[in-house]
């Protein structure tokens, strides 16, 4: 995961993505805006990813990051159905990796023991 990060850190399309966001003047355009960020973020990494497990702990990680932009208690007649949707989706991604993904601090350590 952390390889996978550094190798699109300095990706011009996501800082300006990122930028965008920030500079959204409501609370509701940043949302959108911060969803589009993730899109594009969890995107380019899952094209990077090698391993079945390291892709679907993207998916998850991507429908949990998506999950806190919305309010389906403020916001339930659009959020509402998206929300469960997300989170069906990132219980899928679990349940086709029965094994829980290491952090990236533990990849980083199992890394350094078996090169």
């Amino acid at each position: 995961m952390v390889t996978l990060e550094t190798q699109i850190r300095n990706d011009s399309e996501l800082h300006a993505l990122r930028t965008a966001a920030d500079a959204a003047k409501t609370d509701l355009e940043r949302r959108h805006r911060l969803k589009t960020y993730y899109e594009a973020y969890y995107g380019k990494l899952h094209q990077l990813a090698t391993t079945p497990d390291l892709q679907s702990y993207l998916v998850a990680q991507k429908a949990a990051h998506q999950l806190t932009l919305l309010q389906p208690h403020v916001r339930h007649q659009t959020d509402e159905a998206a929300a469960t949707a997300l989170f069906k989706e990132g219980a899928a991604a679990a349940v086709v990796a029965p094994v829980q993904a290491p952090t990236p601090v533990q990849a980083r350590a199992t890394q350094k023991l078996h090169p």
